[in-house]
């Protein structure tokens, strides 16, 4: 675990977390990478494994001329994924306890007679304040998650400089999708998003085409 930048000359068969960039000369081979930052190999083949980056990835070539599985994914930093991830189940058990608050609350209301007794008035009240509550508490977790979506978005990035080819049995995977290489791309090549958030590559001729074109 290394908490800023890193520059190693090759990486085989090692685990390894990254809290800023992570610079390679040679070549990174059948290992497990976390990149916080950008991942800045030009001269430099990532073979196997699998490399999670939150950054960029400027690289010379991904896979191998035997087809090595290998896969990168392109991720926010796991910190606010964890958060997104518990707000997530907050909601869920939240949405549960407002449910059941609120159907206690409707079958004790139909119990109760057109002149309630004060027990009865006390009650319900009660149960009314509870359930005001327990909204307010729901609507709070949803604006919560929704800054952390927003977050999300602002912080993943997209962007890619492939130097000379991405083998096939590549995986690039995003939040929102997975694409598999099952030929060989030449390179050099960049990958991003649009307007649109969808992938896609500008071509050494300056055409800038949706990836899944490209992968075919």
């Amino acid at each position: 675990v290394v908490g800023g930048n890193a520059h190693v000359g090759f990486l085989n068969d090692v685990r390894m977390s990254v809290g800023g960039d992570l610079t390679v000369d040679r070549e990174i081979v059948n290992s497990e990478i976390v990149v916080r930052g950008s991942l800045i190999a030009p001269r430099a083949s990532l073979v196997g494994g699998i490399a999670v980056i939150t950054g960029g990835i400027d690289i010379e070539a991904l896979g191998s001329d035997s087809d090595t599985p290998t896969k990168i994914i392109l991720s926010a930093s796991p910190k606010i994924l964890r958060r997104r991830k518990e707000l997530m189940a907050q909601i869920n058990e939240a949405n549960g306890v407002l449910e059941a608050a609120i159907a206690k609350r409707d079958q004790l209301q139909s119990m109760i007679p057109s002149s309630p007794t004060p027990s009865q008035k006390e009650e319900m009240t009660e149960l009314y304040y509870q359930v005001t509550m327990l909204e307010d508490n729901l609507e709070k977790l949803r604006v919560e998650l929704l800054s952390v979506e927003q977050e999300i978005g602002a912080e993943q990035c997209v962007d890619l400089l492939i130097g000379k080819i991405i083998h096939p049995r590549v995986t690039l995977q995003t939040p929102g999708s997975a694409i598999v290489f099952s030929a060989p791309v030449r390179g050099p090549l960049r990958i991003g998003w649009n307007e649109a958030r969808r992938l896609v590559a500008e071509q050494p001729s300056g055409a800038i085409v949706d990836l899944s074109d490209v992968v075919r």
